[in-house]
């Protein structure tokens, strides 16, 4: 039957199409209309898959309950609030809901679907930045920096550090020769930052093995301070940034992250339980912005990701305070499923997705976000653990 390969595959092309999307007041994404097409597929082809997990229900029902709370105590706005719910319910509940049409696949089926694609689209990449430099200013006009179809470096490395963690592990020397040179040619310090913690989550918990595996990840970090002028400036920029409080002077990128910092701060101190509702950073922006030190440096972009905060962490921390940050680090934790090799492979790679993710990423509802989150999630179940057990389960990391 057509339907089901369709599902498959166009689900697992949606993880990289972020940069298929328009500017209409909003970022249009084309991921949109295919979440919604599939969903209405799912519904009325598949109707006895359509069942619902009450943990999923309770947090999407806990974040009405807050929104709507922020929003008759004035820290938020009905539209901020309904743009962010109704993308959450409808992204999560489409993935959880392919997870169930597909729950005759294996983990590591659909896991290593993702890899073999995220492979490709590391080749794309490099084809992409040979043609940038050997065209100079066509391709891009600003930087020469790995980053394949996505718009920026740093979500094309949250999007694929996962496959890049299974190829490092189980891959070829080939493809782990390319999946770690796409690494460092992002020029990406939420890369380097991931990669120092590939290291320390793929070592044993003996400080001697610790100390002797943090070597790569520390000489790298270093290699790229000193040789790549870029980094150099965003790291020199956002230490002094942060410990004079003051952006005037600093690029825009450290801009953008240690404004939203700030302001996020100052958003939960004021609410640091419930924070002030979710879609709230934007006016949580507008009100705490103008007494950052230094702003007047950036009038024309002193804006820069209000919505999202630059951070999915600091937007937590802006629109959910600390029960949004306990609920989500609760999730992590609980489902760091380590009992064998696959499960392990598994859940170290989308942890480094989360770390990414939490890092720099700031939008409840990218493309990928809700395919790691259930991913994870269903890698922990019992379900899968009974498949695992099955010797030839285990093959399909060799393959």
């Amino acid at each position: 039957m057509f339907l089901k390969p369709y599902l498959f595959y166009s689900t697992i092309f949606l993880l990289f199409s972020e940069a298929l999307q328009v500017p209409v007041g909003f970022d249009l994404r084309f991921s949109y209309f295919f979440i919604l097409l599939n969903l209405a597929l799912i519904v009325t082809m598949y109707p006895q898959r359509i069942v619902f997990n009450k943990t999923h229900l309770t947090v999407i029902l806990y974040l009405c309950l807050t929104g709507l709370f922020s929003v008759v105590t004035g820290t938020n706005l009905i539209r901020y609030f309904a743009e962010q719910i109704v993308g959450i319910t409808i992204s999560s509940v489409y993935f959880f809901l392919f997870f169930k049409v597909f729950s005759d696949r294996k983990a590591s089926d659909i896991f290593i679907a993702y890899c073999r694609v995220s492979l490709i689209i590391i080749i794309i990449g490099f084809i992409k930045l040979f043609l940038q430099a050997a065209l100079p200013g066509v391709l891009h006009p600003n930087y020469l920096r790995f980053e394949s179809i996505f718009t920026e470096p740093s979500h094309c490395i949250t999007v694929l550090m996962p496959s890049i963690y299974y190829y490092l592990k189980k891959g070829t020397k080939l493809e782990a020769f390319l999946c770690f040179a796409a690494l460092i040619l992002t020029v990406s310090s939420v890369g380097y930052m991931a990669f120092a913690v590939l290291v320390l989550i793929n070592s044993k918990v003996k400080f001697k093995q610790i100390a002797l595996t943090t070597i790569p990840a520390v000489a790298l970090f270093f290699a790229a301070y000193f040789y790549i002028p870029m980094f150099t400036v965003r790291i020199d920029d956002t230490i002094t940034s942060i410990v004079k409080r003051d952006v005037s002077s600093v690029n825009l990128s450290t801009y953008a992250l240690v404004s939203n910092m700030f302001v996020a701060v100052k958003s939960f101190i004021s609410d640091p339980l419930l924070g002030h509702g979710l879609g709230s950073h934007q006016l949580s922006h507008a009100r705490y912005i103008g007494s950052v030190v230094g702003i007047e440096s950036f009038q024309d972009d002193m804006d820069i990701n209000a919505k999202d905060a630059n951070s999915l962490f600091l937007r937590l921390l802006s629109d959910l305070g600390l029960m949004g940050l306990i609920g989500v680090f609760y999730f992590i934790k609980k489902h760091y499923a380590t009992k064998d090799q696959l499960q392990s492979v598994l859940t170290k790679g989308i942890f480094l997705y989360f770390f990414c993710k939490l890092l720099r990423e700031g939008h409840y509802f990218t493309p990928e976000m809700y395919f790691f989150v259930f991913l994870y999630y269903f890698n922990a179940k019992s379900n899968y653990e009974e498949q695992a057990a099955v010797p030839q389960y285990n093959t399909a990391l060799n393959s």
